[in-house]
């Protein structure tokens, strides 16, 4: 599955814990984040994620087209 982990900036934290607490879960699955958030998980949880622009750069709009075009299966937006 193509997994999108997308968080406002006060959830940042909270996605990072939720990502390592399920990280086991998460490893077998393409991974995707908006710039700062999907750098965040990446650090954290030490796997890797494909970086779409920041969100205020578009990254948003890129996991929306995403959606639109069946490429992403899941989004997780905390």
């Amino acid at each position: 599955m193509h997994i999108a982990l997308v968080a406002h900036d006060s959830k940042k934290a909270d996605l990072a814990d939720w990502a390592y607490y399920n990280r086991e879960k998460l490893a077998p699955h393409r991974l995707s984040g908006t710039g700062t958030t999907g750098g965040l998980i990446a650090e954290t949880v030490g796997l890797e994620v494909h970086r779409y622009n920041s969100g205020p750069l578009g990254g948003d709009m890129q996991i929306g087209g995403a959606i639109s075009e069946g490429t992403l299966d899941m989004l997780v937006f905390f």
